[in-house]
């Protein structure tokens, strides 16, 4: 099994939208027998990427989306991060120096850049040097401890690294947003490292799927006035952020829309 099987990305993506699925649901949702479907969630679960109990599926976390595993959130909202990182990219110029954070959809960003004419990009993603490792890309992967969470380097070594450089551009991926449009990251390291990543570069492109928008996580990194663009996707967010957005003439894009 790998985890590129459609059947894998669907089971996974439906477990983030519910706490539990029975096996007889899965079957039927995905029209392929019981037997398929228990060879599937056994796969799973030896990678521990989901609980077994009495015919029933559940997250180890029970939801809760920005613990998982980095495979797996890789795999969650797969063609909303494809459009969102497509029109990302298109924001990128010839000979542009630019920094990718970490994250599950700045790696999608890096998957559209791997045929891409060569610039210069840094990264503290360990993922996106892989990706990019056989590029024409220049790559600068930030040294440091590593998250194995994010997949990503941290600590003093991380952050002196972007105080070291500067780049046009820096694309910033979140695991929430308050009201008043900071940033924000569940862990105390990322946060750290991605306030360093926003003082490296002259414009800040956020990039953050519009369920992001109606959460936010405990360390805030970076507020409105420092954001240049978010790239997003539909539905049009609430109108409290669109009023902040307007506010600090935040350019809008909305990837599975004409851009604002």
């Amino acid at each position: 099994m790998t985890t590129t099987n459609p059947r894998i990305q669907y089971i996974l993506s439906a477990l983030m939208n519910r706490d539990m699925m029975t096996v007889s649901e899965l079957s039927e949702q995905l029209g392929v027998s019981m037997v398929t479907i228990r060879k599937d969630v056994r796969a799973l679960a030896e990678q521990n990427l989901v609980i077994r109990q009495h015919g029933k599926v559940m997250l180890p976390t029970h939801g809760q989306q920005n613990y998982l595993p980095f495979q797996m959130r890789s795999l969650t909202q797969s063609e909303e991060k494809r459009c969102i990182a497509a029109a990302a990219a298109a924001l990128i110029e010839q000979n542009d120096a630019i920094l990718l954070d970490s994250g599950t959809t700045t790696l999608a960003i890096a998957g559209q850049l791997r045929r891409r004419p060569p610039i210069s990009i840094a990264t503290n993603s360990v993922s996106v040097a892989h990706l990019l490792s056989e590029s024409e890309h220049l790559i600068s992967l930030a040294g440091g401890q590593m998250l194995n969470h994010s997949m990503c380097t941290a600590g003093p070594d991380a952050e002196n690294f972007f105080r070291s450089i500067q780049v046009e551009k820096a694309f910033i991926g979140v695991s929430g947003v308050w009201d008043d449009l900071s940033l924000t990251t569940g862990l105390q390291p990322e946060a750290v490292v991605k306030a360093a990543m926003i003082r490296a570069a002259k414009k800040v492109i956020v990039v953050a799927a519009n369920d992001k928008f109606h959460r936010s996580q405990m360390f805030n990194f970076c507020s409105a006035d420092k954001i240049d663009t978010i790239v997003t996707s539909g539905p049009e967010l609430p109108a409290h952020i669109l009023r902040q957005i307007e506010q600090y003439r935040i350019r809008l894009i909305y990837a599975d829309a004409t851009p604002g």
